[in-house]
């Protein structure tokens, strides 16, 4: 009961959060240009997607351990690599796909996921 009630907490605190618009995500993670708004607004819709949660309320600086502690989704970082394949008309092979851990960002790992893949 007690971890439920966290969970529901941390999800109350993120949800209250101010929106970020695409722009100031990219302006936050140093990135520009029509292909790298295009993977941005899609990145954080398919994680929106993937976490319930509006998209504007996922910052660059978010870890994926924080929105995996949400508890409000299973997910899978082959789904975003897939998705984006399919978005960006790009194919991504493991040497393109930067590692993660629950400490990467959301934000760095677009930006070095766009630079191994261009």
């Amino acid at each position: 009961m007690l971890f439920w009630f966290n969970r529901q907490k941390k999800l109350e605190e993120f949800l209250q959060r101010s929106p970020m618009s695409d722009e100031e995500f990219m302006n936050m993670v140093r990135l520009s240009g029509d292909l790298f708004k295009k993977a941005a607004k899609c990145y954080r819709s398919k994680l929106g997607e993937m976490f319930r949660v509006p998209p504007e309320k996922i910052y660059p600086d978010d870890s994926f351990s924080e929105l995996a502690r949400l508890g409000t989704s299973d997910w899978d970082i082959l789904e975003i690599v897939l998705f984006l394949e399919q978005i960006l008309e790009v194919e991504l092979d493991d040497t393109k796909v930067p590692e993660w851990n629950l400490k990467t960002t959301v934000g760095q790992w677009i930006i070095d996921l766009l630079v191994r893949g261009s």
